[in-house]
């Protein structure tokens, strides 16, 4: 750490982790405000731009909406707003290490001590879990059925909220507690070089979820089966034989029963790839549309856009565990913030928390990246001569999913990883007159 801050011009044994950390949050927190508030803003303009009325959009769609983004906003800001009064009140008043020191009463309960320090950061984590995951039922509650349920999206019951809850703190706690078991230990027998070892145990991870997620994690939440013979099934399984994509599965999910928003998406390696979509945006689209938009996703596809991505993460993954590798040994960054030792499990998230200034330049150039992306798979659609369907399927989508329709422009260029609806319809009326 010392020789990584001398370079920069930092005396190493004077840098202020917490004030660093806490000065990060801050920051980040007034300048997403600031940006946030003037979608609010944008959000209480009554009057439609041009543009909307040539596609057929009325005053009312628009104006509901907005409504429902400025619902949602103030939802965010309030939020927004606590999430940074909690987690500043829980450094500054030491709450994390009064939560460890709690660690060695239940050691003791198991008739273990603390000489069982993998054993002792387990609990540590499932306390931090359990406890972020009880402070935030009221906020779901809340948007559930109180924010969903005022515009018609919400589908849950209680009963259902409840066994999701605990289903997903489940699947939570089987993966993550063997995956940080062996994080750490590896940490601990692989010496200076253990950011190499971590970065691959976690790259080939991020690969097994791929697979692991949609063919045994989300039938646990939602019925999954073929999608139907019939029209829509022969339409899709032409177009992807059309293009030579390796389909091996077609199936629809009753994401319904949870909320009328709608979804698709592609998974699978190599040859056998398979296509899952939402039964709410089967209801919404006619087959046509529906087999434009998945001419998109199919552009991502014919791209290499997911590869493109994952090599990405993977990059900024290695990178970050480098990066933390100079700090997570530095006795200093545990003290600071209460700690009477280094903790490995403890040292990572500390670690981590230093990134805090790189989110929002990361967010800005990530967005932009994705969103070219976007343009790209649209005119893949669009050369499949679908680009009519593809702009009447993304409006109902639209309307469907009540998207504000003339965003703020710097609001949208830093939390939008899709391009503005209007700015998608243009560009697909120009690939469409351009191929007349």
């Amino acid at each position: 750490m010392g020789a990584l801050l001398a370079t920069i011009g930092v005396d190493p044994a004077n840098f202020p982790y917490m004030k660093f950390t806490l000065a990060a949050f801050i920051t980040n927190c007034i300048f997403e405000y600031y940006v946030d508030l003037r979608q609010r803003s944008q959000l209480q303009k009554e009057k439609m731009p041009e543009v909307l009325k040539s596609l057929n959009y009325t005053e009312e769609k628009f104006l509901q909406n907005n409504a429902y983004a400025l619902d949602k906003m103030d939802f965010s800001l309030v939020r927004s707003a606590y999430g940074l009064v909690k987690e500043s009140a829980l450094l500054l008043l030491f709450f994390y290490p009064l939560m460890w020191n709690q660690t060695l009463p239940i050691l003791n309960l198991l008739g273990l001590d603390a000489s069982y320090k993998l054993t002792q950061q387990i609990i540590y984590m499932l306390m931090e879990s359990l406890f972020g995951t009880v402070i935030g039922i009221p906020w779901s509650l809340y948007y559930d059925f109180v924010l969903e349920q005022k515009w018609g999206f919400n589908n849950k019951t209680l009963k259902l909220f409840v066994t999701d809850l605990f289903k997903s703190f489940g699947i939570n706690l089987l993966i993550s507690v063997p995956l940080m078991c062996v994080i750490l230990r590896t940490i601990e027998w692989a010496g200076p070089l253990w950011y190499v070892y971590i970065w691959a145990i976690l790259s080939a991870f991020m690969l097994a979820m791929m697979w692991i997620y949609p063919e045994f994690i989300q039938p646990c939440f939602d019925k999954v089966e073929p999608l139907p013979e019939g029209e829509v099934r022969e339409a899709i399984e032409k177009l992807a034989d059309g293009l030579d994509y390796p389909l091996k599965g077609l199936y629809q999910i009753d994401g319904s029963k949870r909320s009328a928003h709608s979804n698709a998406y592609l998974y699978g390696f190599c040859n056998n790839k398979r296509i899952v979509i939402f039964d709410t945006l089967l209801k919404q689209m006619n087959t046509q549309e529906l087999v434009a938009v998945l001419g998109h996703e199919l552009g991502h596809w014919s791209h290499n856009h997911t590869v493109t991505q994952l090599i990405t993460t993977e990059i900024q993954l290695f990178v970050s565990f480098f990066l933390i590798g100079f700090v997570i040994e530095d006795k200093k960054m545990y003290t600071e913030f209460g700690f009477d030792d280094k903790i490995l499990y403890v040292g990572l998230s500390l670690a981590m928390n230093l990134f805090t200034p790189l989110a929002i330049p990361m967010k800005f150039a990530t967005n932009a990246w994705i969103r070219s992306m976007e343009f790209q798979a649209d005119e893949f659609a669009v050369n499949l001569n679908k680009g009519k369907d593809l702009r009447s399927g993304l409006l109902k989508l639209s309307e469907e999913n009540k998207s504000a329709m003339d965003p703020d422009p710097l609001y949208s260029t830093l939390n939008y990883s899709h391009p503005p609806m209007i700015d998608r319809i243009n560009a697909i009326d120009k690939l469409m007159e351009k191929r007349k």
